[in-house]
């Protein structure tokens, strides 16, 4: 009997499905109009067709009859409906609608019917995540394990337990408890021996962290446990540094950094660490004893080094063993960071930077690292200059008569080195005449256009190896035009960089000094243009939108953007569904340590200054386009939603997500005015959007009370008592 049942579904099935694929495909089609008569027609013959309902309703959402669909969709959830394609279309609509609340409401009617669906539980819990309730989450994950004994279940339960504790709304008692709850429910599990998975491991090393209990997350690490982490390469290395670190024994580890390093012996976050634990033991007067090993069983091995002697002594026995191997740039910077902390004389650090120039000189990667150890050490602008004469007068020395016009890339880096630290890091340009600062940018771009040769034969998504001399040279020059207000010189430069974009279609670099400079002049179009070249995109709209939409605006290009903010508005209001999506793929996968990673993220979105700034702006511009006439301007304000009374911006969570340190910047002065002007700027965006923010808040009032004045209505803020009070400041 039951196995007639059962064919019977399947049969009603198959013909319910193939009645409704005119529907789908003509949904699939964009063609709504003919999708909806199809389903109507379902519906005519079949009244109760719950999935042909649901369908209709998706064809009217998308026809922007959302109130038709939304009685339509009613009606469906007092139904109930249990069948997965009625389910997922009414998912569809509630989605289109932006109403995940509801998509909640319909798995929760249907998994009362059937309480033992495993497959309407997972979509139920999964709405939970989409609307962010980790409690109902925590509940419908132990149902489903109940009813399936599967560990993603079980885990998805803890990883709940954690996102409740970590809500911002949670009492710190409640906290402890909701983390000790996930640790039992763990510990169980160990207890058991039923850990499958590398991902419940680390949610387990997690909810040990969040409780601050390091030396039981350090014992997980050290247990049989911590052989099955084995996704990342050095995971488990790291995270006993790291735990190490925090419980405060560092001669452990200064013995885990010297393994690492013996393995990795150019990584440099590994050297900072090391060099971290042997500061920490010398200014402890630490020594070693007995028994000092991770478990207690002997001496630690690779042996401690607890001071800088012997710090110098491994980094050197590290320089030698790797000689054969190629060129290592991590020795030589650990040697220059010891010495700094040993506070070396200025000359000794001159003398070992020099070193480093000569081992290093001839890699593009040179200036990073000779900008980044000279940011530690104490050197003056007079100190940079000696310096960089030192590197000048050696490539002088190996090339008299070429030095400028190097006969190969190796060359050529050193030179290119040397002139961008002068600039970038010893201020070269601000002692200089006018006249000279130009004929070195004349000499720069001359070295720029020899240097051509060597990237004759690449392909155009490669850079030229000369590229950073067009752009060393473009910042001269901006500097010397910016102070002369001379149109020629700015002529020449846009000239030079247009050509040096034409050799180089891919160099970011160059492109955006265009825009700052186009940006500066008020070229919106050009703007526009090399702004297409960069293809902005993703959350680069949030980065470096800044350099873009002001420029339209102040240059009255509405229209430009206008079309501009739609795009980037795209990345916010996407935002939601997006990052929900992906967190959904976290519970399916098991990656648990990004899910709070993840919902961080979207929280940084949703409360960024440019997003509010866009939607400010987009709100203004609407009015002085589209409100020509009292009917429009209603229709507009009505779309717009404003309160004309309480401010619903959260100021103190809105976040300032400028990418500035694109531009390089590598000189500790320049960084420090970076930071003073980006701070600058932040107050003062920060007081513009309250400017426009009250204004669009004025003109949906102004509008309110005309409206009722019209009317004969009493204000409703009146009514309510709050004439004394009719704009809150936020």
């Amino acid at each position: 009997m039951a196995s007639m049942l059962a064919a019977r579904s399947h049969a009603d099935s198959s013909i319910n499905e193939r009645r409704l694929r005119p529907v789908y495909d003509y949904l699939d089609n964009g063609n709504h109009k003919k999708a909806l008569q199809e389903a109507e027609k379902l519906l005519k013959k079949q009244k109760d067709f719950s999935c042909a309902k649901a369908l209709k309703a998706l064809a009217l959402v998308r026809l922007s009859r959302s109130d038709e669909a939304l009685a339509i969709l009613n009606e469906l959830q007092t139904e109930a409906p249990t069948d997965d394609a009625t389910l997922q279309a009414m998912t569809l609509c509630y989605r289109e609608l932006e109403r995940p609340d509801l998509v909640v409401e319909a798995y929760e009617r249907a998994t009362q019917k059937e309480p033992q669906n495993e497959e309407l539980l997972s979509h139920l819990f999964m709405g939970y995540v989409r609307v962010g309730r980790p409690r109902e989450q925590r509940r419908t994950a132990l149902a489903l394990h109940r009813l399936r004994h599967k560990n993603p279940y079980y885990f998805w339960a803890v990883m709940s337990l954690v996102l409740e504790a970590a809500q911002p709304a949670t009492a710190p008692a409640e906290r402890s408890t909701l983390l000790l709850l996930a640790q039992r429910m763990v510990d169980k599990f160990v207890k058991e021996k039923r850990l499958e998975a590398e991902a419940e491991v680390q949610l387990y090393l997690m909810v040990l962290e969040m409780q601050e209990k390091y030396q039981e997350a350090l014992d997980v690490l050290h247990g049989p446990l911590g052989d099955c982490l084995t996704s990342y390469l050095d995971f488990v290395p790291q995270r006993k540094v790291e735990l190490l670190s925090k419980l405060g024994k560092w001669d452990q580890v200064n013995s885990v950094c010297k393994s690492l390093l013996l393995n990795s012996p150019d990584n440099w976050q590994y050297y900072e660490q090391y060099l971290d634990s042997v500061e920490k033991l010398q200014a402890s007067g630490w020594t070693p004893r007995g028994d000092t090993s991770e478990d207690g069983s002997g001496q630690l091995s690779p042996a401690v080094d607890h001071t800088y002697a012997m710090a110098l002594a491994f980094i050197d026995s590290l320089r030698e063993s790797c000689k054969k191997g190629g060129l290592l740039r991590g020795t030589s910077m650990a040697h220059v960071a010891v010495m700094v902390r040993e506070n070396a004389d200025p000359d000794v650090l001159a003398d070992l930077l020099m070193d480093f120039f000569t081992r290093t000189g001839h890699k593009p990667s040179c200036l990073l690292d000779l900008s980044y150890l000279l940011s530690l050490c104490a050197f003056s602008s007079e100190d940079i200059a000696k310096l960089v004469d030192r590197m000048e007068d050696s490539l002088k020395a190996a090339l008299p008569e070429d030095w400028k016009r190097p006969p190969d890339v190796s060359a050529m880096q050193r030179h290119l080195t040397v002139c961008q630290l002068r600039y970038y890091m010893s201020n070269g340009s601000h002692h200089l005449s006018p006249e000279d600062r130009l004929h070195v940018a004349r000499d720069i771009f001359t070295s720029y256009q020899h240097g051509l040769q060597f990237g004759a034969d690449l392909l155009p998504t490669d850079f030229q190896p000369a590229d950073n001399y067009a752009v060393l040279a473009g910042c001269l020059l901006l500097e010397q035009w910016q102070e002369s207000g001379d149109c020629h010189l700015l002529l020449r430069l846009l000239v030079a960089l247009e050509q040096a974009l034409l050799n180089s279609p891919s160099c970011f670099q160059i492109k955006l000094l265009l825009l700052k400079i186009y940006a500066r002049i008020g070229a919106a179009g050009l703007c526009h243009h090399v702004a297409e070249l960069l293809d902005i995109k993703h959350i680069q709209h949030d980065t470096l939108g800044y350099l873009v939409t002001p420029v339209y605006l102040k240059a009255g290009h509405f229209q430009a953007a206008s079309a501009n903010m739609n795009v980037a508005l795209k990345l916010f209001t996407g935002n939601y569904k997006d990052t929900t999506d992906y967190l959904i793929a976290c519970y399916k996968y098991g990656s648990f340590t990004k899910i709070q990673e993840m919902m961080r993220f979207r929280e940084r979105l949703n409360n960024s200054l440019h997003f509010a700034l866009l939607t400010a702006d987009k709100m203004i511009l609407e009015l002085l386009l589209e409100a020509k006439s009292p009917e429009s301007l209603k229709q507009v304000l009505a779309g717009m939603e404003i309160d004309p009374v309480n401010d619903k911006v959260e100021w103190s969570a809105l976040t300032d997500n400028r990418d500035v340190r694109i531009f390089r910047e590598w000189g500790a002065t320049r960084r420090k005015l970076l930071d003073e002007c980006l701070e600058r700027t932040r107050r003062e965006e920060m007081v513009w959007l309250r400017i426009r923010n009250l204004l669009l808040r004025l003109l949906a009032a102004c509008h309110q009370l005309s409206q009722l004045h019209q009317s004969g209505q009493p204000s409703p803020c009146a009514a309510a008592g709050d004439y004394e009070r009719p704009l809150a400041n936020g």
